[in-house]
C-alpha cells in the first residue's frame, strides 16, 4: 500500500510491516500518486510503475489498468510482480 501524506510505501515481509519513504516520482499524478514511484529504507528499494485507466471513472478515485512492483533487497535479490487496484482519497 502506498500513501501520499505521509509519502510512504507500506509492505509486509515475513510478518513484519515495513514503512519505506518515497524517494521520487515521475509521470502523471492522480490523487497524489504518480505513474512511477520509488520508495526506500531498511535496505529495501521498492519501485512501483502503474498505468492509470482514464476510461474507468470512479467517484473520488481512479483504476489502475496495469502495473509492476519491483522489490530489491540489500543482498541483491529482486522480486517482480504484477499489480492492479485503485487510487482513491478518503472522504
Amino acid at each position: 500500500m502506498t500513501l501520499n501524506n505521509p509519502a510512504v510505501g507500506k509492505l509486509q515481509i515475513n510478518g513484519a510491516t515495513r514503512e519505506l519513504s518515497r524517494q521520487g516520482q515521475a509521470g502523471a499524478v492522480v490523487y497524489g500518486h504518480a505513474e512511477h514511484q520509488t520508495f526506500a529504507g531498511d535496505g529495501i528499494t521498492l519501485t512501483l510503475d502503474v498505468e492509470f485507466d482514464p476510461d474507468r471513472r470512479l467517484l473520488g478515485g481512479a483504476m489502475i489498468r496495469q502495473g509492476t512492483l519491483e522489490l530489491r533487497a540489500a543482498s541483491g535479490w529482486t522480486t517482480m510482480m504484477p499489480v492492479g487496484g485503485l487510487v482513491a482519497c478518503e472522504p
